[in-house]
């Protein structure tokens, strides 16, 4: 669920929850702590526990938390194609985390590599890559951002900024 060494948190922030899934698990494995999880859409199941709530809000715009007691913890994950201004978001995160505490961005790559260099004859992958690069920065959402949130994150004020990098095997 989570890489940040969050000990015993007391509030964590979920951006961009979804269904509510990662913010329920959580409530069941941080009882103590009160859990946020918010998205645009309200999808999020009504039978949460008590210390986990749901909450319509565009992360984008200016977050309603400035001035009320700070998040242990904030977590993001899959947001590729959801953010226009990730120097914004990643600004409010940094203001609404409390000293010491972490903020966790999950992103996957969405370019296709391979050690051996055989990818370069998946025509119609790179072809695809290529337009979804185009497209989404069309938009102004990037797709494939992850390779840039360290960047962010430093530039929001974050330190001892970690950029874990796995590889999948699509086969």
């Amino acid at each position: 669920l989570y890489r940040a060494p969050i000990g015993d948190p007391q509030r964590i922030l979920d951006i961009g929850t979804g269904t509510g899934i990662w913010a329920l698990e959580m409530a069941e494995d941080f009882p103590n702590a009160e859990i946020v999880g918010t998205d645009l859409s309200p999808i999020q199941p009504k039978w949460a526990p008590p210390n986990c709530s749901f909450l319509v809000d565009d992360a984008e715009s200016d977050w309603a938390y400035i001035g009320n007691e700070p998040f242990d913890y904030i977590h993001a994950r899959s947001l590729g194609g959801s953010i226009a201004d990730w120097g914004q978001l990643l600004r409010q995160a940094y203001e609404n985390v409390k000293p010491g505490g972490w903020v966790e961005i999950q992103e996957s790559e969405t370019w296709i590599h391979s050690d051996d260099g055989t990818c370069k004859d998946a025509v119609m992958v790179r072809e695809l890559q290529q337009k979804l690069e185009e497209s989404s920065t069309k938009f102004g959402r990037r797709m494939n951002i992850a390779p840039e949130v360290k960047g962010y994150m430093q530039r929001a004020g974050f330190v001892n900024v970690v950029d874990d990098i796995y590889k999948v095997s699509l086969l």
